[in-house]
This record gives structure tokens, sequence and C-alpha cells, in this order.
């Protein structure tokens, strides 16, 4: 927890309640450098919001400035997030949120040297977060909090046959399941796989619930037919 980043959120961070709530929620995990890995689920406990909401928000966070995300680059292939303020005078990267010494931007490499940048660059000790290691890419990698599909996913699932109502749902709930799948088995090689995957399934269980709807109103009607024909006997006799 890094009291001075909080401090600071709380005297001049972002004017909506829930962005200034899940940035104070990350930097309640922060170090003095302003890097945390918390993952989504944590986020949503301790705002009493759910991932989705909390996907939404850190997404305005990071494109109004506040906020940068290193997807899959933490602990166990969680985010690693890095709180930052707007710089509000020049369009140029923005600064950390601190008034101690600044963590150089890993895309902006070390202007000190021509070699690649240090991507974990710390004074003193170095903290938890900056000695984290990516995950293995052969282990493959998490869906993104802010995962949407694609336009190649969005007519894999038209071709399929579902309208985009379908789509947006059977999305949401690609997205919340994979997410919250922990361990390696919430990582995959390749997601658009996946996806695909996933949208056959839909389909299968969607025309196997049509065919049961069908084979009842079947039934009913057979047995309606049985009743008059009985019906016809007995006015007969």
């Amino acid at each position: 927890m890094s009291i001075k980043i909080m401090t600071q959120i709380w005297e001049a961070g972002p004017s909506d309640m829930g962005e200034r709530f899940v940035l104070l929620a990350i930097a309640d995990h922060a170090n003095d450098d302003g890097l945390a890995y918390p993952s989504g689920a944590r986020i949503a406990k301790k705002t009493c919001m759910d991932e989705r909401s909390v996907r939404r928000i850190t997404k305005r966070l990071v494109d109004a400035g506040w906020l940068r995300v290193e997807y899959n680059a933490g602990p166990r292939g969680c985010n690693l997030f890095t709180v930052t303020a707007p710089d509000l005078k020049s369009p140029g990267p923005t600064v950390p949120l601190t008034d101690g010494p600044q963590t150089p931007d890993p895309k902006s490499g070390d202007p000190l040297t021509d070699g690649p940048p240090n991507h974990h660059l710390t004074t003193n000790e170095p903290s938890e977060a900056s000695q984290a290691s990516p995950a293995p890419s052969r282990l493959g990698k998490r869906l993104s909090e802010d995962w949407t599909p694609s336009e190649k996913n969005i007519e894999y699932a038209i071709s399929k046959g579902l309208d985009q109502n379908e789509i947006d749902r059977i999305a949401e709930d690609f997205a919340d399941y994979w997410i919250g799948k922990p361990g390696k088995d919430g990582r995959k090689a390749n997601w658009d796989r996946t996806w695909q995957k996933w949208i056959r399934t839909e389909v299968d269980r969607l025309s196997a619930r049509v065919g049961k709807q069908s084979s009842r109103s079947g039934a009913e009607v057979a047995r309606d037919a049985a009743r008059r024909a009985v019906d016809r006997q007995l006015r007969g006799a």
C-alpha cells in the first residue's frame, strides 16, 4: 500500500466517483512507484462492483491517463498496473503520481544507453512487483480484462446463424468465464480458436433446446388428436 499515492488520489484524483474508487482500490496494492497487480476479482470485491464494471472503468482510467496496464505481465499472469497522472501540459507520456524519483515509461527506453529499455528500473531494493516475471509463452496467456470480440470473431458467430443480441450475450458469458478461470486452465495459446469452439457449443445447445421445444409441441398435438378421437367415439356410441 502506498499512502503517498492514495493521499494524492484523494486530493486530486478523478472527479468521477466510480473511477476514483477503482483507482484507490488499485493504489491500495501499489508500491511507491505506483506498481500493483491486483486481480479483477480483488478490485471488484474492494469496490463492491461486478468485474464487468471494473473492466469498463479501468479502460476509462487508462484512456484518461490515470492508469497504465501491461497485460499478463504480473505474477501468475496477472495484469501489471502503474498508477499515473495525466500530463495536462503536453500530449507526451504520462508521469507517475508521486513526488519522488520517477520510473521511466517501459516503452520509451533508457535515455542514457543505446540498449533496450529497463522494464523494472527501481531504486534501493526492488519491489515485489518489479521482480515479477512474465508467464512463459508456451503456457499461453490469459484473456485480457477489457476483451471484446473482434470483427473476425463477430463474423464467425454470424456465419453460424447467431444475431447481434445473441453474440453480445455470449461474449459477456465468454469474458466472465475465462477472465475468472484460475490457474493454467485459464490460459490459451489462441483465443480466436477458443471463441470459435465456444460459439459452436452455444449453437449446438440452442439447436438442442429448439428441438426439445418442437418435440414437446408435437407430443401435445398428438395428445389433442387422440382426445378428440375418443370424444367422437363416445358421441357415436
